[in-house]
């Protein structure tokens, strides 16, 4: 006697798909709102997010950064950045007799605080941490821009 044939199964479908077209057909809004979410998705800077939060290396430096207790040292050395940046500005304006040179004086001084308040106290303060999670930012950031 043969055996009953069972019918083979058939794949399911993908599950996202087939949520996103029966919700779609429901409600006009609904639809507005995944398009939303789903544009979302596809913004290069929630790709870069993702990206970032999956490289294991770059989380475990952000915990570290964000475990240390180190925020009023970086305070204090920021602090003393903003004051001692102050003064040498000062002094070069005095230095500079026309328009144009202060405005170089003003431009140079600017572009080097923010390169040392961005970069050089943070890794003064946090170490190899910083500079492990800075370097895979600037790594992710030039292959998701300039691919």
């Amino acid at each position: 006697m043969a055996a009953p044939e069972t019918p083979t199964p058939t794949p399911p479908p993908v599950l996202m798909n087939s949520v996103q077209t029966f919700l779609k057909e429901q409600s006009p809004e609904l639809k507005k709102q995944l398009d939303t979410v789903n544009a979302l998705i596809e913004h290069p800077m929630t790709k870069l997010g993702t990206t970032l939060m999956q490289d294991h290396e770059f989380t475990a430096s952000v915990t570290r950064i964000a475990e240390s207790h180190s925020g009023t040292q970086f305070a204090v050395y920021e602090g003393v950045l903003i004051v001692a940046l102050w003064i040498f500005r000062a002094w070069r304006l005095t230095k500079s007799n026309t328009l144009l040179a202060r405005l170089w004086t003003q431009a140079w001084i600017g572009v080097l605080f923010w390169i040392l308040a961005l970069t050089a106290v943070p890794a003064l303060v946090w170490g190899e941490a910083f500079r492990t999670a800075f370097g895979h930012l600037i790594r992710v950031v030039l292959r998701q821009f300039l691919a």
